[in-house]
């Protein structure tokens, strides 16, 4: 069954930050899926006759995921052939594979930007990895791409605790378990936005 989240008439996100969350509940309502939706011109039986579709931009270079296993980010590095004292060029150099290291970062700075726009808005996205990273092709840029972030069925919002903190204003863990942080396993203190830090990192 799909649900959606039906938000309070006088909803704001940033007045909801400051505010904890049961002063402002939010309704979980059923939504039909696409299958379940009536034909048009039919009747629903008994449930809003709409149905909701997430709508994402296209991404047509994979996942960063594959970028990794199809060694994207390597590239084949030849050093300048030295000169010898007599000026005679010597022996060629050999050529050997390195990682393109200003490709790495700014894949990370993106998906960093990504999840500080998250953070912003009170969200955490609970299941970082690289299967989540999708690549959207771009001439203009060095690498051939642009990283987005997607994936969000497992995000959460954050709200006040009695301390003052913003953490996730639920207590069930989620995640990928090879890039789970610590604390969600353990279970033993509030989460918040550090989760995904921890993700990006792994």
């Amino acid at each position: 069954m799909d649900v959606r989240l039906e938000k309070p008439e006088d909803f704001n996100p940033l007045d909801s930050v400051d505010q904890p969350t049961e002063s402002r509940p939010f309704r979980l309502v059923h939504s039909p899926s696409l299958l379940e939706s009536p034909a048009p011109g039919q009747e629903g039986h008994g449930v809003a006759d709409f149905a909701m579709a997430l709508v994402l931009e296209y991404c047509d270079c994979g996942s960063l995921c594959d970028a990794i296993l199809n060694r994207k980010f390597i590239e084949r590095v030849t050093p300048k052939r030295p000169q010898a004292s007599n000026g005679t060029a010597t022996t060629p150099p050999k050529t050997y594979l390195a990682i393109n290291m200003r490709s790495v970062y700014l894949t990370l700075l993106e998906i960093a930007l990504a999840l500080r726009h998250m953070h912003s808005l009170a969200l955490v996205h609970c299941d970082l990895k690289p299967q989540n990273v999708l690549l959207k092709s771009s001439p203009r840029d060095p690498r051939g791409f642009t990283a987005k972030l997607s994936d969000f069925g497992l995000a959460k919002m954050m709200a006040h605790d009695d301390e003052g903190q913003l953490v996730i204003d639920e207590a069930v863990a989620s995640g990928t378990i090879t890039h789970v942080a610590p604390e969600v396993l353990l279970g033993q203190r509030a989460l918040g936005a550090a989760v995904d830090i921890y993700g990006e990192r792994i």
